[in-house]
């Protein structure tokens, strides 16, 4: 993965509350995999959209890496088997943030056999698949789910985000 990955840019909790602070979330992975399926679900669960496809990142000086969206595809979110949909005309103002801060991504992945031993595979379930990207010379954190629980994969992605903040805020 690039300094400038494709994928889907949303910010899961943009109220940013104490309690609740928002994430940074870039979906990633294969085209067709259900990114955009899963972006969807993520908005009408009151989270926002930054950019889809091709958000632009930028460092800023103290070393955080923001996104953005390109003006030639503000608003817009292209969703397998409707369309190129206008998510502010849809949904409203409240489901777009301009910029936000990158704080983690999340891959999509095809369901696969595990090659590990059953306690490992039980390690492995139970802790997720976490890796980190290069982004922009940051290390960027990476979990990777398999679409196994397509069903419930924006539920997954929001409680891993919320999960991901709790986590940071401790240390």
């Amino acid at each position: 993965m690039g300094s400038t990955p494709h994928g889907t840019f949303l910010v899961i909790d943009p109220d940013n509350t104490p309690t609740r602070p928002s994430i940074g979330l870039l979906l990633v992975g294969d085209a067709g995999i259900g990114k955009s399926h899963t972006a969807l679900a993520l908005l009408d669960r009151g989270h926002a959209l930054v950019a889809d496809d091709a958000p632009c990142f930028g460092r800023e000086p103290g070393g955080l890496v923001y996104g953005s969206c390109p003006a030639s595809i503000q608003d817009l979110m292209e969703v397998r088997g409707i369309g190129l949909i206008n998510v502010r005309q849809l949904l409203g103002d409240c489901a777009l943030r301009a910029t936000h801060r990158l704080d983690m991504l999340i891959k999509i992945a095809a369901p696969t056999v595990t090659p590990y031993s059953l306690d490992e595979a039980s390690e492995h379930l139970l802790a997720g698949h976490w890796q980190t990207q290069d982004i922009l010379a940051a290390k960027i954190p990476m979990l990777t789910l398999h679409t196994q629980a397509a069903p419930m994969l924006a539920l997954l992605i929001q409680t891993a985000a919320r999960h991901f903040a709790l986590q940071r805020r401790r240390v």
